[in-house]
């Protein structure tokens, strides 16, 4: 993952970062670890960037029930400005259902509709 500054603003792109807890496939002490790495390499993003404009990050389907609780854990620790999902497929119905949490934590989310949409903020 990586954040670039451009004139003031912060852009955010996750790569692989993320809560990748697998909770309904793996055992629970192992859950547990994922999601502690993932908490601590979120909290060393917060030690350095408390503001983000735009945060291009996972939500992935595959990881079950609770496959946008890394993505709540982003927005929740660190003001996000824009979000735009990553690694979702084409699964949009599920992927944009993130835009209602994003919106109780005053962060725009930019649906995703298709393959090649672009955006202009």
């Amino acid at each position: 993952s990586f954040v670039v500054n451009v004139s003031g603003k912060r852009f955010f792109h996750a790569g692989d970062l993320n809560n990748w807890h697998w909770n309904e496939e793996v055992p629970l002490l192992e859950s547990t670890g994922y999601e502690n790495s993932y908490l601590c390499q979120l909290e060393l993003l917060a030690e350095n960037v408390d503001q983000l404009y735009l945060a291009m990050f996972p939500v992935d389907p595959r990881l079950g029930r609770d496959y946008m609780r890394g993505a709540e854990q982003l927005v929740n620790r660190i003001s996000t400005d824009y979000f735009l999902p990553m690694h979702f497929g084409e699964n949009y119905e599920k992927v944009n259902a993130f835009s209602r949490y994003a919106r109780l934590q005053n962060c725009t989310y930019l649906n995703v509709y298709k393959k090649g949409q672009s955006f202009e903020l």
